[in-house]
């Protein structure tokens, strides 16, 4: 009996994660680009590897302090995509905090092009992403260095997922260190 119980939650939480995983690629695949652009960031960890932390580029009203101190803990934000470059500049907040009935009304439908992305803010209260880091193969941080956009998808829910970085002419960083890569092979 104690195994069959074993086997019964090995088999849920299998199925909990395949399918956490298929609505991540779900996203990934069927999710509308935007493009983000990027602030300061921290290039490497000595704990974990090679990694970036991503620190996004807000408009300089979300990040003035008396307005930070009025933004809710958690709610979406209104962005707007350029529809040639993809590149997506933030409009409008939309909080709400959890527990309270309190809740910004937020727009019944949305413009081409608009899109809203879930936030929350973090202990020291700055606005933050889902997609906070990307790690990437270890000898590779002379190319995210040179990173300046984050390549997101969007879902309908506000759901997204961060699928690449750019350089400053939107092109994919992974693919120029893959070809880079490629080349200090070919030397060899």
């Amino acid at each position: 009996m104690r195994r069959v119980i074993i086997l019964l939650l090995l088999v849920i939480t299998l199925g909990i994660v395949n399918v956490m995983v298929w609505n991540k690629e779900k996203v990934i695949k069927n999710g509308d680009r935007i493009i983000l652009p990027l602030g300061p960031r921290d290039p490497q960890s000595i704990m974990q590897g090679d990694y970036m932390r991503l620190s996004y580029q807000f408009p300089q009203w979300l990040n003035q302090k008396e307005h930070l101190n009025r933004i809710p803990h958690f709610g979406q934000l209104l962005v707007e995509r350029n529809a040639k470059t993809y590149i997506a500049k933030i409009v409008q907040v939309y909080g709400y905090n959890r527990g309270k009935k309190q809740r910004d009304k937020q727009p019944q439908k949305l413009k081409p092009n608009q899109y809203l992305i879930r936030y929350k803010r973090d202990r020291w209260k700055r606005v933050v992403l889902a997609a906070q880091s990307f790690f990437f193969q270890q000898g590779q941080a002379r190319y995210y260095s040179e990173a300046k956009f984050a390549d997101i998808r969007v879902d309908s829910n506000g759901e997204v997922i961060l699928v690449d970085m750019l350089d400053a002419k939107l092109q994919s960083i992974r693919a120029i260190a893959k070809q880079g890569s490629n080349l200090k092979l070919n030397q060899e």
